[in-house]
């Protein structure tokens, strides 16, 4: 009796033909290479840095742009005046003037499925107008302005090369 059932049943039953096994396992794969994808985005995380606390001064006039937070950058970021380099949609939010301080915040460490690993670095500004802001500073990071203000795409945090045209060290 349970053979016949069986027989009656049997064209209803779901069939598993040769390939699905390997489709499911490829979407499987595929969800998890997604979660992973957007969980590593979001994991800039703070690492020690002989720089912390640091004072650089700029040389010259620097604008500060608000735009679109992501791995790559904060909300605020440093870039020249003209805007050249900036992404698309960023909004000057102040200018700071030559010769201020720039205390260095903390070093972040983030990574790029296509760049690798990269670190950004945090500045606040120490006086005027914009005294208390914190902003990326340009460094060898994708998406960021040029120029840059630490010139060496090292991936140790206690080796930045920062540009003499740009920065001098507080005295």
């Amino acid at each position: 009796m349970a053979h016949a059932l069986r027989a009656l049943y049997a064209p209803y039953r779901p069939r598993l033909w040769p390939g699905y096994l390997s489709v499911m396992f490829y979407k499987k794969l595929q969800y998890i290479f997604v979660v992973t994808t957007l969980i590593s985005g979001c994991s800039a995380t703070p690492i020690k840095s002989s720089y912390d606390g640091t004072c650089i001064k700029l040389k010259n006039e620097q604008a500060l742009y608000k735009g679109l937070n992501s791995q790559y950058r904060g909300d605020v970021i440093a870039g020249p005046i003209d805007n050249s380099h900036n992404r698309e949609g960023d909004k000057i939010v102040g200018l700071i003037e030559a010769g201020t301080e720039i205390r260095i915040v903390r070093v972040l460490r983030n990574q790029d499925w296509g760049w690798g690993e990269f670190l950004r670095v945090e500045g606040r500004v120490s006086s005027g107008e914009l005294s208390g802001t914190i902003f990326d500073i340009p460094a060898c990071v994708p998406y960021h302005p040029r120029p840059r203000w630490i010139t060496n795409c090292t991936r140790n945090p206690n080796m930045f090369e920062f540009n003499p045209e740009i920065t001098e060290s507080c005295q």
